[in-house]
């Protein structure tokens, strides 16, 4: 396979997973079904007969039904489901691709026929060794599980499940089935959410991944009894409250305080709730998370209470869990959490006002005087994405610095410097933290300008 088809490759890959398109116009508005029907088959002829062609199909692919590519029309369907059936592992992505768009549930017997009769063992070593094309067919059968769970039929769900923990069903961060199965309402849920803590750990993952997707008022029920179920692995039940979380369903939020002040239920479950709660700014969330707050045995819930608490009015709280980060003698472990969170959790509007205080907190100290490195680098990283503001970064061990930082920069320098190497991207990276960390000396911060 030539390198430009390579490139075309994964280029529609991310095009998928983005939503973004191939940037060419192909079709326009309104063009007639006949007349995008002769370009797709002649994209197809040209693609067969002359592999310099291959790249103008693999255009149309990326671009089907947007504003800049083929319009599709229910009158396509028959065409796509041929392709879908083609030996041509071209025609078959082309095919997946066009019934994704239409989603029509008249292309579910094709699609569930096509994937029943996939060796995804035999197509997984075609790619490992090299043959022409195997990935293609692959990333055809992904598209395909993905059409099932876009048309809503609960009877694809037997299927489904029986192509969980095919591994070769995973591509660019895409885990098509657990996605396919988080758009077919309740019993898709329940079929999801069905794994024990002796689950497989990759499975476990793609589970949660797809639920954070979760967004149907219907799989309210499902999610609340993932959640109270102690046989579901702890990670599938916090993933469901994030779902349920993520919804602000009115039938969700009650169910989210009862879990959250429920002494009874995990405590990791609690804290999820508690930070629930707080994206549910509601006034009897505050009441609740305060309530638990006042009791001296919250423990480890005390943080997520605090930023549940952030989440209902930034304004308000963010100043508080500030000043407790800056607090020497405040416990250090929670300090450098809550600094974690302000860096990495919060929004650069809701900090930019407290600008003062996260200066401040780039010199916290440790008691005894010496610095508290890691929430000097946190506390950086807050200023920094807040005001856009460099300032030195006084630390012992500059190695935190490069560790917490590097990914900002490179997601900067890469986007400034697209034809870069990854070798000349890492080199200003480097250049980059070392001028603005500055070596700690051993001197008293109260006798320091």
């Amino acid at each position: 396979m030539n390198i430009n088809v390579k490139r075309g490759i994964l280029a529609f890959a991310i095009c998928l997973v983005l939503g973004t398109i191939a940037p060419v116009t192909i079709g326009s508005p309104g063009e007639d079904p006949n007349s995008i029907r002769e370009k797709l088959h002649q994209a197809v002829e040209n693609a067969k007969k002359d592999v310099r062609k291959e790249s103008e199909l693999l255009e149309i692919i990326g671009a089907l039904g947007t504003d800049k590519g083929l319009p599709v029309s229910k009158e396509l369907l028959p065409d796509f489901i041929s392709f879908l059936k083609e030996k041509d592992p071209y025609l078959q992505v082309l095919g997946a691709h066009g019934l994704y768009v239409l989603k029509s549930p008249k292309s579910k017997e094709a699609l569930t026929e096509y994937l029943k009769g996939k060796d995804f063992a035999e197509l997984a070593t075609k790619v490992r060794t090299g043959q022409p094309c195997s990935a293609w067919e692959i990333r055809a059968a992904m598209v395909s599980i993905l059409v099932l769970g876009e048309i809503g039929d609960k009877s694809a769900i037997p299927l489904l499940e029986s192509l969980r923990g095919v591994k070769e069903l995973h591509e660019w961060g895409v885990d098509p089935v657990e996605r396919a199965l988080a758009k077919l309402g309740p019993e898709g849920i329940r079929s999801l959410c069905n794994l024990g803590p002796k689950t497989d750990y990759d499975q476990i993952l793609k589970a949660t991944a797809a639920l954070r997707g979760v967004s149907d008022p219907n799989t309210v029920p499902a999610l609340i009894e993932t959640v109270k179920d102690t046989n579901r692995a702890e990670e599938i039940r916090v993933a469901a409250l994030g779902a349920l979380g993520n919804m602000k369903d009115v039938n969700a939020i009650p169910f989210i305080l009862a879990t959250m002040m429920d002494v009874a239920q995990p405590k990791y479950l609690r804290i999820c709730a508690a930070v629930w709660a707080g994206r549910t700014h509601l006034p009897e969330a505050e009441e609740a998370i305060l309530k638990i707050l006042d009791d001296p045995n919250c423990g480890s819930s005390r943080i997520s209470c605090l930023m549940g608490l952030v989440r209902l009015n930034s304004g308000k709280y963010v100043p508080k869990i500030l000043k407790i980060v800056l607090d020497e003698s405040a416990p250090l472990e929670e300090r450098e959490i809550l600094s974690g969170q302000m860096a990495n959790a919060m929004e650069p509007k809701e900090l930019k006002p407290h600008a003062e205080m996260l200066r401040m907190g780039i010199k916290a100290i440790k008691k005894g005087g010496s610095p508290a490195d890691t929430i000097r680098v946190y506390m950086w990283k807050a200023l920094h994405r807040a005001t856009g503001e460099e300032p030195p970064l006084e630390l012992m061990d500059g190695r935190l610095a490069y560790d917490e930082l590097r990914y900002d920069f490179e997601t900067k320098f890469n986007r400034e410097n697209v034809h870069a190497s990854a070798e000349e991207i890492d080199q200003m990276v480097n250049e980059k933290i070392k001028s603005i960390v500055v070596k700690w000396q051993p001197q008293k911060e109260s006798e320091k300008p």
